[in-house]
C-alpha cells in the first residue's frame, strides 16, 4: 500500500479453520459432521477450508467500493435551486396550477438536503470512502486475506487500489464484484480522473459507443442477468437465494461514510461482510 494512506487490516477470523501443515493428511481433508455448506456461509467456509492447499496461486479477487458525500461547502457549489418551471416539469399534471404552485413554496431550501442524501451515488458529488478487497486461493477460493483500505483523503486510496489491480492484472486473475459495471467502476474511474490518478492501462478501452471493461472484471449481478441490462438484482437477494449469508441488517450503504466515523468498527464489519458474500455468490455462479 501506499505509505501516504491510512490502512485498516480486517481479519475475517477464520484463521483458526486453516489447515495445520504438520496434521496428517486424513486430519486435513475431514469435513465437518455437521452443518449444511450449500446453504449456510460459515458451514461452506469451513468446509473450503478443510480441503488441503496445494498452491498458493491465487486465482481471483472480490472487492466492493463505499461511497458518501463531498462535504456540504463542495455540495452547496454544486447545488442550483429548481426553478418554478423545472419544479412543475416534476409534478403530477393532473395538480391544479394553484397546487404546484403553494408545492413550490413549500419546497424553497428543502433541496439542498434531499440533494445531499442523493450525492454518494454519483462521483460528481459523491466520493470513495473505503474499498474492500477479498483475495481468493486457487484451491480453497474463498477467504485467503482481506484488507480494507481507507484514508481521510481521496486520493492515497484510490493510488493503492489502481496499484493492486494492476498487480491483479498483470497476474490474470479474475476481478468480481457486483454491479461494478454500472457502479463501481464508473465511479472509481471519474473519482481518479478528478484527482489526476494514473488508472492501468489495462482497466478501460475506449473505442465504439461506450467504453469496455477488461474482460478480467467480471460483475456478477450481469451474470445473472443474461444479457438483459434492465434486470437489477440486489447483492443481498442473491446472497439469500444461495444461502450464503445477507447483506447487514440495519446498515444502508448510503449511510456509510456516516457510520465510518461514528461506529468504525460496525462500518468494517458491513463492509467486509458485502465482500464476503460477494465472493461467495461468485463461487456459486462458478465464476471461480
Amino acid at each position: 500500500m501506499n505509505e501516504s494512506s491510512a490502512t485498516t487490516e480486517i481479519d475475517f477470523g477464520l484463521d483458526d479453520m486453516m489447515p495445520d501443515a504438520s496434521a496428517e493428511p486424513a486430519a486435513v481433508t475431514t469435513r465437518p459432521a455437521a452443518g449444511d455448506p450449500d446453504h449456510n456461509l460459515e458451514d461452506w467456509a469451513t468446509q473450503q477450508l478443510s480441503k488441503p492447499i496445494a498452491t498458493s496461486a491465487t486465482v481471483g479477487v472480490a472487492f466492493d467500493i463505499e461511497t458518501g458525500p463531498q462535504d456540504d461547502e463542495a455540495l452547496r457549489a454544486l447545488y442550483t435551486e429548481p426553478t418554478f418551471e423545472e419544479f412543475a416539469e416534476s409534478c403530477d399534471k393532473r395538480w391544479k396550477p394553484e397546487t404546484v404552485t403553494a408545492k413550490y413554496e413549500e419546497s424553497k431550501g428543502k433541496g439542498f438536503e434531499a440533494f445531499r442524501d442523493k450525492a454518494a451515488l454519483s462521483p460528481l458529488t459523491g466520493r470513495i470512502v473505503a474499498i474492500g478487497m477479498l483475495v481468493l486461493p486457487a484451491v480453497d477460493p474463498f477467504i485467503a486475506g482481506s484488507n480494507v483500505v481507507c484514508d481521510a483523503t481521496e486520493k492515497p486510496i484510490l493510488v493503492d487500489f489502481w496499484k493492486q489491480v494492476q498487480d491483479w492484472l498483470d497476474k490474470k486473475l479474475t476481478i468480481v464484484g457486483h454491479n461494478i459495471f454500472s457502479f463501481d467502476l464508473p465511479f472509481l474511474t471519474m473519482r481518479s480522473r478528478f484527482h489526476s490518478v494514473d488508472i492501468p492501462v489495462d482497466v478501460v478501452r475506449f473505442g465504439g459507443r461506450y467504453p469496455s471493461w477488461n474482460s478480467r472484471f467480471v460483475d456478477t449481478m450481469q451474470v445473472v442477468a443474461f444479457g438483459d441490462n434492465h434486470r437489477f438484482t440486489k447483492l443481498d437477494a442473491l446472497a439469500k437465494f444461495f444461502g450464503v449469508g445477507a447483506k447487514t441488517e440495519g446498515v444502508s450503504g448510503k449511510d456509510f461514510a456516516k457510520l465510518w466515523t461514528e461506529d468504525h468498527a460496525r462500518a468494517c464489519e458491513y463492509l467486509t461482510n458485502d465482500v464476503k458474500i460477494t465472493a461467495a455468490v461468485a463461487k456459486k455462479l462458478m465464476v471461480f
